[in-house]
């Protein structure tokens, strides 16, 4: 979203005799992972009296996907170093 649009596009309702009364941005969308300016949305909604509603999404589908799988292959080598250890510890003992 663009702030000056979004100034714009605000001026334009109000004139039409239409009240706005709320903002939807969002923080890291699931196709793109794409961040809307938050900080200057928000002037703009201060400014209008406006309610600033924020979506997130930590990362894209994508990403996501990577990291489950990397946390996933992590969680097994720590696990298998555990049980590897334990046995060998049976072993010794």
């Amino acid at each position: 979203m663009i702030p000056e649009d979004l100034e714009e596009k605000i001026q334009a309702t109000k004139c039409s005799e239409r009240i706005p009364f709320f903002v939807c941005t969002t923080c890291g969308t699931t196709v793109l992972g794409s961040f809307d300016p938050i900080d200057k949305i928000a002037d703009v909604c201060d400014k209008h009296k406006l309610w600033l509603h924020v979506d997130v999404s930590i990362l894209s589908y994508d990403l996501m996907t990577l990291f489950v799988r990397q946390l996933i292959s992590v969680i097994t080598v720590i696990l298998y170093d555990v049980v590897l250890t334990a046995s060998n510890r049976q072993a010794a003992s």
